[in-house]
């Protein structure tokens, strides 16, 4: 006999679950189907937990990577014959809508689930309205009109004017149509009620907030009472909107295109991942640049607790200076005037009104940039209860952007000051955005350290209470492998018996009475504490610089702390901390609150003891296990507060310093697939008096350095006069790229007869792939010399390698073989260790366009096969053809003669794999050049490499952490 289709479902959620919390297992990679069909027979299905003996502490240890985020590959370009990823179809569709010489791309900036984003410069609809724009436009991947995207730009409504929270721009503001009336999204087929839950409004009073926003034991109460007829018609009503909201969508998008994207302002310095990435990849001169000013993280954490208050407390609805003052009296005085002038007992005793200016004037300064504050109301006063409970659900690093500062004049000329003496006089200064100074802020803020934002909110949802269980269980998978909370993977879900369910098959929710779910204070319990839980792990990352822990790391008690000082040790022979908690006395079980932050506060490990230790107990209390033991946001915001405007004996101009260093000076390259290829050129305009041609001829655009085609180019110029011709046609393709979009029509007519303007050609085609970093591949920071082999060099080898890589690298992987395999390493090492600007000798480099692709090495070591160059050294080149790969020596050739095309004197170190000692070699080969700086690469050493064998073994790049 099988189990029910719904039975054995939740058995496979519990067991992949499982396997993320105590194996490491992705979630989102889980076989279903396999797992479903496993639990469909009774016998495998799993003893249901004790809640009383769950086990916390049975997982694996995890291996510690450094955050380090491979550039995104869905822009390299395709193999010949190749067809286009979805992605790059998604980037030509946009350059087609958002068109120049108004919006011009400058590259795509990442793919996420929900869509593909791309920075745009707007120009203004004309060239002298002012300074261009940054944005970025956020489209969808399955095409223009998206749910998601629609579901996006409501939850970004829902923050609208908070400071910490990105801002969505009306379309109107780039010259594109407004996308109103909103178009309606369909009911959550989880979701029993009917749509009625309202996001709040002031105006309201209390016995209807009360009415629309019942505690979870109120709509228990309610639900448990009801008939079996009164169930039906709540069924029925359910149907019937949703079905009325579907007639709607229908007649919205009957008769006209729509188009789903979302607009935000384009943040220069990057996200929280990117400084992350910056700090693991780049080794500054001191340690008062390497580690973090306790300052700067206090500010950051400041900064995402208001975040997390603007998705519970939105300041739309509970700053109290978010209306606008009604207009002043006619002819009224200002009071201050009044008051100066002395003539305020003149005025009222003529009858002049006078009224006060200051929430006009602090109005004006907000600028609809409201700050995040905790409503001063008690828990469960009746204005309290209109917070939305919106849960991110994909709150990590890479969304979280680093805007600009607010500044009044002595701050923005200390910040001048702290630029012109930066390396290079500060010359990212286009980077620096800046605001005037608000009035709703503590001192300081904001000042000396950039805002952090919340951004993409595409799987943000506002979450309700007392529902049943089939809507937490639909809802369980959020957020990205390590940033899972407990609420999704504790063992507390295993603990409930899915045999008493009766789900539905299919939904909508057949409305039955099953609330293990929302009665548990963990499982499911997603709220505010879940989104403290990931800026938590988000400052975690920054502090470590390790990813999260996978899988999660339970952190038991300091034993010096156990009451029952007895270790009872488990199969393995360790400690069995789930047995010692169960043996202590009740009183401390219910005192420790377990935590899942790993290193941090662990008194055994003081790496990190340069961090705040009070942020550090703080952050540990965010990760507790149970999301009632992690602190309220009210708590944390007053925390925050005083704390962020403490010194820690760190100066004003040492945090300068910081942030110039980090966000201004230190720039880690793009990778070349990021950049859109150079824009191809326009054909000339015709002779005048000629009626117009037909299509004009393809302009193929040069390749630029990466990535996409660019747009096609320009109108062609006009003659004395006449009317436009057609626009060109699309441009030829590149030696990577597709082929670049058509250009407009000619130049308008002018006085005279008929003259043709021609159109422009198509953009360039892309250039060579970037390289990867392969995730997981990790060195050792210290190769290690086994005894007695390679000599000097292998022993100057060590050393330099160990002053080139202090953290150690990652390496490359690339699936290049033959003769390329090797040049792909060096290429990969080339762009990761020296990149666009490297300091050489004390002197700054400009390598941007001269970074060689894999083709420019190959014709290089071809270059130096013909001319005889290895002939003395390993024989004819033939040889080395015929073996399809490349020694060492081959390479070090290579790199020497690119070097000298670029003037930069190179050398290469080879990491070899050890055979018969696993320890691995490092070996430099010296560059007749002085002063020549090592270009590391790594050989697996597949079948030894020794002199006058075959060098049959794969090469990779290496990347410094």
């Amino acid at each position: 006999m099988q189990a029910p289709a719904w039975e054995s479902y939740l058995h496979a959620i519990n067991e992949a679950w499982q396997r993320y919390r105590v194996d490491g297992e992705d979630i989102l990679e889980a076989d279903w189907d396999r797992l479903q069909q496993f639990f469909r027979n009774p016998a495998n299905h799993p003893p249901i937990l004790n809640i009383n003996t769950l086990p916390f502490f049975d997982t694996l240890r995890w291996r510690r990577y450094r955050y380090l985020v491979a550039p995104h590959s869905d822009f390299d370009p395709q193999p010949p014959g190749a067809p286009p990823t979805r992605a790059q179809r998604r980037y030509q569709n946009m350059l087609a809508y958002f068109t120049a010489p108004r919006l011009v791309s400058q590259r795509p900036l990442g793919v996420g689930g929900n869509g593909l984003a791309v920075h745009f410069r707007d120009n203004g609809p004309q060239p002298s309205a002012g300074p261009a724009r940054d944005i970025v436009i956020k489209v969808a991947l399955s095409g223009w009109q998206s749910d998601d995207i629609l579901q996006e730009k409501a939850m970004m409504r829902k923050v609208e004017r908070s400071a910490h929270c990105m801002q969505t721009i009306p379309p109107r503001t780039i010259g594109k149509p407004d996308d109103e009336p909103i178009m309606p999204l369909e009911l959550d087929t989880a979701d029993s009620s009917d749509g009625s839950d309202s996001s709040g409004n002031l105006s309201l009073s209390e016995a209807t907030v009360r009415t629309r926003h019942p505690d979870s034991d109120t709509i228990q109460q309610t639900q448990q009472g009801m008939t079996a007829q009164q169930r039906q018609q709540r069924q029925r009503r359910w149907n019937n909107r949703n079905q009325a909201i579907r007639n709607r969508r229908a007649r919205m998008t009957r008769n006209r295109q729509r188009r789903d994207y979302i607009i935000m302002d384009y943040m220069s310095l990057g996200t929280l991942s990117s400084l992350i990435n910056k700090r693991a990849s780049h080794t500054p001169a001191t340690v008062t640049l390497q580690q973090i000013p306790n300052r700067v993280l206090w500010s950051f954490w400041l900064c995402l607790v208001r975040g997390c208050i603007a998705m519970e407390f939105p300041p739309r609805k509970f700053h109290p200076d978010r209306r606008q003052p009604p207009p002043p009296p006619k002819d009224a005085v200002k009071l201050s005037s009044a008051r100066r002038t002395g003539m305020l007992r003149e005025l009222r005793g003529l009858g002049t009104p006078v009224y006060d200016s200051l929430p006009y004037e602090r109005y004006e300064q907000l600028e609809g940039d409201l700050i995040e504050t905790v409503p001063q109301n008690p828990p469960r006063h009746w204005k309290q209860l209109r917070k939305q409970n919106m849960v991110h659900g994909d709150l990590d690093p890479t969304n979280i952007f680093v805007g600009g500062f607010e500044l009044d004049e002595n701050a923005r000329a200390r910040w001048a000051t702290t630029q012109a003496n930066a390396p290079g006089g500060g010359s990212n200064k286009d980077k620096f955005i800046h605001t005037r100074k608000r009035p709703d802020r503590i001192p300081q803020e904001h000042e000396l350290v950039p805002r952090l934002k919340i951004g993409d909110f595409g799987s943000a949802r506002l979450w309700k209470r007392g529902k049943r269980n089939y809507y937490y269980y639909k809802h369980r998978v959020m957020e990205k492998d390590g940033d899972h909370p407990p609420e999704s993977f504790g063992p507390e879900w295993e603990a409930l018996a899915p045999s008493n369910w009766h789900f539905p098959a299919p939904p909508p929710v057949v409305f039955q009475d099953e609330r293990e779910v929302a009665q548990s204070r963990t499982c499911g319990y997603y709220s505010s504490q879940t989104n403290i839980w990931n800026i938590a792990m988000s400052m975690w990352a920054l502090i470590t610089g390790f990813f999260p822990p996978v899988p999660p790391q339970a952190q038991p008690p300091d034993p010096r702390t156990l009451p029952n000082r007895r270790v009872p040790l488990n199969s393995d022979n360790q400690i069995d901390w789930d047995q010692m908690l169960r043996s202590q006395p009740i009183a401390f079980r219910r005192r420790f609150h377990m935590n899942y932050c790993a290193l941090l506060v662990n008194p055994n490990v003081n790496t990190y003891n340069w961090a705040d230790q009070t942020l550090r107990q703080t952050i540990a209390r965010c990760l507790s296990h149970e999301p009632l033991h992690r602190p309220s946001l009210l708590v944390l915001l007053r925390d925050a507060e005083r704390n962020a405007q403490q010194n820690f004996n760190e100066s004003d101009n040492a945090i300068r310093d910081w942030i110039q260093y980090w966000f201004f000076d230190v720039v880690i390259p793009q990778p070349p697939s990021n950049n859109p290829a150079a824009p191809g050129g326009g054909a000339g305009g015709g002779p005048p008096g000629v009626p117009p041609p037909g299509p004009g001829a393809p302009g193929p655009g040069a390749p630029g350095p990466g990535g996409l085609p660019g747009a096609g180019g320009g109108p062609g110029a006009p003659g004395p006069g006449g009317l436009p011709g057609a626009g060109g046609g699309p441009g030829a393709p590149g030696p990577g790229g597709l082929p670049g979009a058509g250009a407009g029509l000619g130049a308008p007519p002018g006085a005279g007869g008929r003259g043709d303007g021609g159109g422009g050609g198509g953009g360039g085609g892309g250039g060579p792939p970037a390289p990867q970093p392969a995730p997981g591949v990790l060195f050792a920071p210290v190769p290690q010399l086994p005894p007695g082999s390679a000599g000097v060099g292998a022993l100057r080898g060590a050393r330099e390698y160990l002053a080139d890589f202090p953290n150690g690298a990652y390496r490359i992987a690339n699936p290049a073989t033959g003769l390329l395999c090797g040049l792909a390493a060096l290429q990969h090492s080339i762009f990761f260790q020296l990149g666009p600007y490297p300091v050489i000798n004390g002197v700054r480099q400009d390598l941007s366009v001269r970074l060689p692709s894999q083709q420019d090495l190959l014709d290089i070591y071809q270059h130096l096969v013909a001319t005889g160059h290895f002939a003395a050294v390993q024989g004819a080149a033939p040889d080395v053809v015929a073996q399809q790969n490349l020694t060492f020596s081959a390479l070090s050739a290579t790199l020497d003669a690119w070097g000298q095309q670029v003037g930069i004197p190179l050398q290469l170190g080879y990491i070899l794999e050890g055979v018969a000692d696993p320890r691995q070699v490092a070996v430099v080969l010296s560059s007749p050049q002085p002063n020549a700086t090592t270009i590391w690469i790594y050989n697996d050493n597949a079948e030894q490499l020794i002199p006058g064998q075959a060098a049959l073994n794969h090469f990779e790049g290496l990347n410094p952490l």
